[in-house]
């Protein structure tokens, strides 16, 4: 959700921290999934308040994309339409609302389904249904000019 391996990974230290501190106050622990996704997603919130005025969106691409739709086959100028491809998708998703965000990366790229989604964010099955449907649109409207008919 940052695009970057290394905010990453300091993101998920702090939450693991502010996590660790503030278990005494989680009542249930059977909620403990959708607690502690709050507390990262929340920490991934600020940083992104914090930081989007002056980070750029691209990162090292260590995220998948580029391991999904690259051809082994592919010469330099297929590999750099993919690498450009997988930009313009980064930065579209990184575009969208923090809660859209977080069911279209959950949902399509951790390959979750909206059932477990749901429990894991503790909201209903229709919420993550309509931000998956709304986030999927923002990017369908985003991506046009890149998709060729």
């Amino acid at each position: 959700m940052v695009g970057d391996d290394d905010t990453a990974a300091d993101l998920t230290q702090e939450t693991f921290i502010r996590a660790w501190n503030s278990l005494p106050r989680l009542k249930a622990p059977r909620a403990f999934p959708g607690w502690i996704r709050m507390i990262a997603l929340n920490m991934i919130r600020d940083w992104v308040r914090a930081k989007r005025p002056t980070e750029p969106l691209e990162s090292d691409d260590e995220d998948g994309l580029e391991k999904q739709w690259a051809d082994d086959a592919a010469g330099p100028a297929e590999e750099l339409e993919i690498t450009e491809q997988q930009a313009q998708i980064r930065e579209a998703i990184q575009r969208l609302s923090d809660d859209q965000r977080l069911v279209v990366v959950m949902h399509h790229l951790e390959g979750k389904p909206v059932a477990e989604i749901g429990r894991e964010l503790d909201i209903p099955v229709g919420t993550v249904l309509s931000r998956l449907a709304r986030g999927r649109d923002a990017l369908r409207i985003k991506l046009a000019p890149y998709v060729e008919e």
